[in-house]
C-alpha cells in the first residue's frame, strides 16, 4: 500500500498546480474515511472519487 500511495504522489511536486492539490487532498479523504470506518474498499472509493471530482472541477 505504501508502494501505490508514493507512486500516485511521485508527481505532485512537479505537477503542482495542475493535480498536486487534488491529490493531497484525495490522500487525506482516503487516510481519514479509513480511520473512520476501516474499510479498504470504501478508502479507495472514496479517494478515486474525490480525485475525479477535484480534476474535473479545476
Amino acid at each position: 500500500m505504501t508502494v501505490l500511495v508514493v507512486y500516485c504522489l511521485k508527481n505532485v511536486v512537479t505537477d503542482w498546480e495542475n493535480r498536486g492539490i487534488s491529490e493531497i487532498v484525495s490522500v487525506f479523504a482516503v487516510a481519514a474515511s479509513y480511520r473512520w470506518k476501516h474499510n479498504t474498499l470504501l478508502s479507495i472509493v472514496l479517494g478515486t472519487v474525490c480525485n475525479m471530482v477535484l480534476l474535473h472541477i479545476g
